[in-house]
């Protein structure tokens, strides 16, 4: 296969946790900035699409109907799957601290309905269509992998392990996956990685 990666700017979610009377609340703080990239890799064999990647950071919680659902990202799965052919792969980002912004004129969070999910995947596979179009080619390099385990000590001074994977794919893709919920400051730490 040959490779080819873009980027495009979706924001469809928002920081989900505002500080009220010095408490956490799960109520949106659209004054903190998030990554609202829309990472997109393409592979194809010959003209044939094998496989489009997507990475973005926002929970998968736009619905609150009482169903089980795949969410935006099986949305954007299927939809990007018709469009191209091959099979779509939504990687999570950073979204920890990200949930859809669907929001109540009186600054609450709403829960949505299978129409808002229709919504978000449209927008986000507006964006992998921009991002496809301002793509560059994939260099190859040797795929290199490294799992690890660091140490983080967390406000209350536990200490605890984060078991990490690091995966370079291309010399422009490089992957680093985590074993929690990690929010917008590990994708910070690493901007030009995509952190899972």
């Amino acid at each position: 296969v040959t490779g080819e990666h873009g980027c495009a700017h979706e924001q469809i979610g928002v920081h989900r946790r505002k500080i009220v009377d010095g408490i956490v609340r799960m109520a949106p703080e659209p004054t903190i900035q998030i990554d609202d990239r829309v990472r997109v890799v393409q592979l194809r064999a010959g003209n044939r699409v094998v496989a489009t990647l997507v990475h973005h950071a926002c929970h998968p919680t736009t619905t609150g109907e009482n169903l089980i659902s795949s969410d935006y990202p099986g949305a954007l799965a299927r939809r990007c799957d018709a469009t191209h052919g091959g099979t779509t792969l939504v990687l999570q980002g950073c979204a920890g601290d990200v949930r859809p912004a669907l929001v109540t004129a009186g600054g609450a969070f709403r829960l949505g309905q299978e129409s808002d999910v229709d919504v978000v995947s449209e927008r986000l596979l507006a964006a992998v269509e921009r991002a496809l179009l301002a793509s560059a080619p994939l260099t190859p390099v040797p795929l290199h992998i490294t799992a690890s385990k660091i140490g983080l000590t967390l406000e209350s001074g536990t200490r605890v392990p984060l078991s990490m994977v690091s995966l370079t794919v291309a010399q422009n893709l490089h992957i680093i996956g985590l074993a929690c919920e990690p929010v917008g400051r590990y994708q910070a730490a690493a901007p030009e990685a995509w952190v899972l």
